[in-house]
């Protein structure tokens, strides 16, 4: 059976495919709250208790200190390392984590 593209000589100056340029590509479509901004700034202010199956998370309570929520407090979770002081940048609050639940214990202390 014939080849029925014959092979170019070695000497052809042939442009590669991956040879254009990356800024021909479609730029993504941002989604419209984040057009404005990268996200809201949020200092944490306390840190209330970890959470998840291993405990990898934890619960804080954070100020946010940009947007239309600037000046109120509110509960995230949070995955990593982290500190009271330290500043995070959410891309959204509206959000609040569920309170944890405090542990109780089950036996029931005996009444006299």
């Amino acid at each position: 059976m014939a080849n029925p593209k014959p092979n170019p000589a070695p000497d052809a100056k042939a442009a590669p495919a991956a040879a254009k340029p990356a800024a021909a590509a479609a730029p993504k479509a941002v989604p419209a709250m984040m057009a404005d901004s990268e996200g809201y700034r949020v200092e944490i202010v306390d840190i209330i208790g970890r959470t998840g199956v291993f405990g990898e998370v934890k619960q804080v309570m954070a100020k946010v200190l940009d947007g239309r929520d600037s000046g109120n407090v509110i509960r995230r979770n949070v995955k990593g390392p982290i500190r009271k002081g330290d500043i995070l940048i959410l891309l959204e609050t509206e959000r609040e984590a569920k309170a944890l639940k405090s542990k109780k214990s089950k036996i029931k202390p005996r009444s006299r």
